[in-house]
């Protein structure tokens, strides 16, 4: 979807990019994308965007 160009730049797109960043360089195997008002929904699976290989 990145590679498609549906994340527009200044919105979900720089976003989108630092999570596969994140995970294509190790750093863990899902990456999370949120609120830090919504955390504990989001690490529950309730909120956010989760970008996994």
């Amino acid at each position: 979807m990145l590679r498609r160009g549906e994340f527009q730049d200044g919105s979900m797109g720089p976003k989108v990019r630092a999570a596969v960043d994140f995970i294509r360089r190790g750093g863990g195997k899902v990456a999370h994308i949120a609120s830090l008002e919504r955390c504990t929904e989001t690490l529950s699976g309730h909120s956010g965007t989760v970008v996994v290989p």
